[in-house]
């Protein structure tokens, strides 16, 4: 089953629906420093979509050559001492209704 990227705003609904008690739901995202695997993570993921973004005509301009790409951003985020923030995540519990 396909989850909305909003589906933490209507999450306790679909709990109620699945015959579950209130859902406790929590928005968390990951933060890291420079020094965190985070910036390489997110890269990896981007270079491992790329190939399908570009067979749906959506290769975007400016990257550079992929291969390099997260050598490349790993060495800006460190030579700037950025801060990296993943897209936040909805969880969510319950238990079942007795």
């Amino acid at each position: 089953m396909f989850l909305s990227p909003d589906a933490g705003t209507y999450m306790e609904a679909s709990f109620s629906q699945a015959g579950l008690k209130k859902a406790h739901v929590h928005w968390e995202l990951i933060v890291g420093s420079a020094d965190s695997f985070l910036a390489r993570w997110i890269t990896l993921t981007y270079m491992v979509l790329h190939s399908h973004a570009v067979r749906l005509g959506l290769d975007p301009d400016g990257i550079g050559e992929i291969d390099t790409l997260a050598d490349r951003i790993d060495a800006e985020v460190k030579a700037a001492g950025s801060q990296i923030v993943s897209r936040p995540q909805a969880l969510g519990w319950a238990r079942k209704a007795a």
